[in-house]
């Protein structure tokens, strides 16, 4: 909403409103009479100015004695831009960036009545008809286009079920799984991490899968139970890793012992598990055990000797028996008799006499530690003789001696 111009005043301030100023036409009676009641000294209205002339002369609203006028001080130079708005109040001041507004023209105003000014409302774009159709065609041609190019990829793809080289069947990939083939989904490496003694092509062949099948009909926990299944591996993570290759984890277990059974030696770990059978040289430098149930408890019986460092290389197998207790057999050939419970510390009693008096160096079968109170030591056949011939010997100086 615009307002009525502003006049200028010699010190370039803005003044009153012409509106303002400008006296309101009054009937003849009244003038008449105002004239009159002010003594005869307001003057009678003059014409109406120009416009221009209102502009350039502003009016007084009192008037008196005339009083010389004053020169103005001289002014300071003004900016073009400051002039402009002091020239022109109405007129907004845009800085350089800004593009101005547009000049609105000014209408003729009445005497007595302010200018308002209302701008035109900004005038709208016609909608573009071909806009709308245009997008549903490219949409519905980009809709043809992709159920096209499955159509092709589900026909150029096998869908018969195929061999690995371990000779195991694939089966024949889903239609999801032919659309993601289609789009590169394929298996283009298979990334093992962990594997010590697994073969390669065992590893493979578990998987059942091989470069360029479709990876999204890779069933990755059937993968992990058939790995799982296999002797050397204790556990086994199988991933998908999008878009090409199969990530797999293992753990394998690690051998522990070498358990006799039936003739015939077993590789086993430290939960009991049978890794192989008849290994062969390459682990015979493992613990031997012996006996139904031996692999179970193998753990036990092997750390106890762990923690006495002397008589561990003494022993060459540890013997279950009867499921209850265990017998070690030395290399030397000596049996040593454990007992069923506090197993440790009778272990510990012997270790300590073979490092005080040398026990096991004797000419000794059998130490038998099952009972608490005491240990009973089995002599060789030749030295029970030995000690026989010379008890024999010295019970006559014995008799003799008591006779004398």
């Amino acid at each position: 909403m615009g307002l009525s111009e502003f006049q200028i005043d010699p010190l370039d301030r803005p003044s009153l409103p012409s509106f303002l100023t400008e006296p309101k036409r009054e009937k003849p009676g009244a003038a008449v009479r105002l004239r009159a009641a002010l003594g005869g000294w307001l003057p009678k209205r003059a014409a109406k100015p120009a416009a221009a002339k209102r502009v350039a002369e502003p009016q007084r609203l009192l008037t008196g004695p005339a009083v010389a006028p004053v020169a103005p001080p001289p002014a300071a130079p003004i900016e073009p831009q400051l002039k402009a708005r002091l020239i022109s109040p109405n007129q907004p001041v845009t800085s350089p960036s800004r593009k101005a507004p547009p000049p609105v023209a000014a209408t003729p105003k009445e005497p007595g009545r302010a200018l308002i000014v209302i701008p035109n409302p900004p005038k709208r774009r016609p909608p573009n008809r071909w806009l709308k159709p245009t997008l549903w065609g490219l949409g519905t041609a980009a809709v043809v286009g992709m159920l096209g190019a499955l159509g092709v990829t589900i026909a150029l793809h096998p869908t018969t079920p195929v061999r690995t080289a371990g000779g195991d069947t694939l089966p024949r990939p889903g239609f999801f799984a032919q659309v993601g083939a289609g789009f590169g989904l394929r298996v283009q490496d298979v990334l093992v991490e962990g594997r010590v003694r697994s073969g390669t092509e065992t590893i493979l062949s578990s998987l059942q899968t091989r470069r360029g099948e479709a990876i999204l009909a890779f069933d990755a926990e059937a993968a992990r139970q058939r790995l799982e299944a296999l002797p050397w591996i204790e556990s086994a993570i199988v991933e998908r890793r999008l878009p090409d290759t199969v990530y797999v984890r293992l753990q394998e277990r690690a051998p522990y012992a070498l358990w006799q059974n039936g003739g015939r030696f077993h590789l086993v770990d430290s939960k009991g598990v049978t890794i192989l059978t008849d290994p062969g040289a390459e682990f015979a430098q493992l613990p031997v055990i012996v006996g139904e149930g031996a692999p179970q408890r193998a753990e036990e019986i092997l750390l106890l000797l762990e923690g006495e460092p002397q008589l561990k290389p003494l022993v060459t197998a540890a013997v279950r028996v009867g499921d209850r207790r265990w017998n070690l057999h030395l290399a030397s050939g000596i049996d040593v008799r454990l007992p069923e419970e506090n197993p440790a510390v009778a272990l510990g009693v012997l270790a300590d006499l073979h490092r005080q008096q040398k026990l096991l160096d004797r000419d000794i079968v059998a130490v038998d530690l099952r009972q608490s109170d005491r240990m009973i030591v089995q002599l060789s056949p030749a030295a029970a003789a030995a000690a026989a011939a010379a008890q024999k010997q010295a019970a006559p100086k014995a008799a003799g001696g008591g006779n004398g």
